[in-house]
């Protein structure tokens, strides 16, 4: 019998891109080593190991570098037993083209809370909220029924792409719970697709319980205008 291969994730504590790796590793139930750098201050063994110089590296049998969220995912679920993605060709593409709009919707994120300006804060709040009623309206057509309770983007079962979306939405939680900002308050099926999320143990368990807090410190510590909402 082969010995399973090492697998070692490259990291930092609040990254999203990382948190689609953790969620799947533990959907998967894949024994890994975390490492967590400071991206602030990267020591010389990640920059010879990351092309990009960003997280996550996933590094396997302390030889072969993969980096890019998408494409560890896509690997470790082609690697293992089950199968994240849904049997169909075309909605499996059409999966991985709504993960790619996630990913914009994460830069967006980040332009939001790193805003210094109320005019800033407000382009960049209205771009998203656009984003998120183009995915409310699609689920408002793809959903077979109007029951949207404990549905995930396709239906009853966890995919890739709901992976993918979960540190957007835990974005959002902590907007609401610490600075009073809810973008999701006028989308019903995206707050049902956030719940059935957050009550998913590779999602809860994909960040620290400190999670809130630091995004929050980290937010602050930029001198944004979102920082200053209370």
């Amino acid at each position: 019998m082969s010995t399973p291969p090492k697998y070692t994730l490259v990291s930092h504590t609040l990254c999203p891109y990382v948190q689609r790796a953790v969620i799947t590793l533990k959907e998967k139930g894949i024994s890994y080593e975390r490492i967590d750098v400071d991206l602030a201050n990267k020591p010389e063994w990640f920059n010879q190991r990351s092309p990009l110089g960003k997280v996550p590296l996933l590094i396997v049998d302390d030889e072969h570098v993969l980096f890019e969220s998408n494409v560890i995912t896509e690997y470790l679920n082609e690697i293992t037993p089950g199968n994240l993605h849904d049997p169909s060709p075309l909605i499996k593409a059409k999966h991985r083209a709504w993960i790619e709009y996630g990913s914009g919707i994460l830069n967006n994120i980040g332009g939001l809370y790193s805003a210094k300006d109320q005019q800033t804060f407000e382009e960049q709040k209205d771009t998203l909220l656009i984003k998120l009623q183009n995915i409310e309206a699609h689920l408002q057509t793809s959903h077979a029924t109007e029951n949207t309770t404990d549905s995930y983007f396709s239906g009853p079962d966890f995919h890739l792409i709901d992976a993918a979306y979960g540190p957007i939405f835990r974005y959002f939680n902590v907007f609401k719970q610490c600075m009073y900002l809810d973008l999701l308050s006028h989308f019903p099926r995206l707050k049902a697709w956030n719940n059935a999320l957050q009550q998913r143990l590779s999602i809860i368990n994909a960040v620290n319980k400190e999670y809130p807090l630091q995004l929050k410190t980290f937010i602050q510590n930029k001198r944004s205008y979102l920082g200053n909402l209370k």
